[in-house]
């Protein structure tokens, strides 16, 4: 296992419940010689969800991680695992969770709802502690709006896009690779991880394989991550 110990508790802002726990650093590094494990993930409202865990990679096998600052820009390297997971009790049922020697983040995904699991960074109120918490209770701290003016009757007819889209759309089998380039800005990387490089690093690539995942599942698209600043 790689949860040592976990409690209820409220979630961020006190919205809504959520689970307390500590994460076990020997089941975690442990799970990552083996590559593959079951695992069972407390959840608020659904209890103990099985798992079965297997290791992928969202970063290409040359991929570019790099830090800047006020003296430039400096190559650096990461301990994060990806790990996807389904669960044989219950269709439907996946996860993606992102996990270094001390952290863990990603999130579960049920026909009935997505529970988010946070880094002590991402939840300040939980006394340094991660938790699993329902996405459904979120309530969006920024206006994601670019403050830009725009003239509707300038839009692109979305209907006739689509049309021509689906007149050479084109079925294969084949699983398509799209490789990204991500850069974090100064907002996420000092704003909400005070700083931390892995804490940033782990949250934005745990994040891609959720987004590879959900491509994968529709579209036949597996995303890769080809550089990182």
């Amino acid at each position: 296992q790689i949860i040592r110990e976990s409690n209820e508790t409220a979630g961020p802002n006190s919205s809504g419940p959520a689970i307390a726990f500590d994460l076990d650093e020997a089941g975690v590094v442990g799970l990552g010689r083996a590559g593959r494990g079951e695992v069972a993930l407390p959840v608020p409202g659904l209890g103990d969800v099985p798992l079965r865990l297997e290791r992928i990679h969202v970063l290409a096998p040359r991929a570019e991680l790099v830090t800047t600052g006020d003296g430039g820009s400096a190559p650096y390297s990461t301990d994060l695992m990806i790990f996807r997971g389904t669960s044989a009790d219950a269709p439907g049922t996946w996860a993606v969770l992102g996990l270094s020697k001390d952290r863990i983040v990603g999130s579960i995904h049920t026909e009935g709802g997505s529970w988010a699991i946070l880094t002590p960074e991402l939840s300040p109120e939980s006394g340094g502690r991660h938790l699993i918490w329902d996405e459904g209770n979120t309530t969006p701290a920024l206006d994601a709006t670019c403050g830009v003016d725009d003239d509707a009757a300038r839009w692109p007819d979305l209907q006739d896009m689509r049309q021509r889209a689906e007149a050479r759309a084109v079925t294969s089998a084949d699983r398509l690779v799209c490789r990204v380039a991500l850069e974090a800005d100064n907002d996420i990387y000092v704003g909400t991880f005070g700083s931390d490089l892995n804490a940033t690093t782990n949250y934005l690539l745990t994040l891609m394989a959720t987004v590879s995942a959900m491509y994968e599942r529709d579209v036949n698209v597996t995303l890769e991550v080809i550089y990182l600043s």
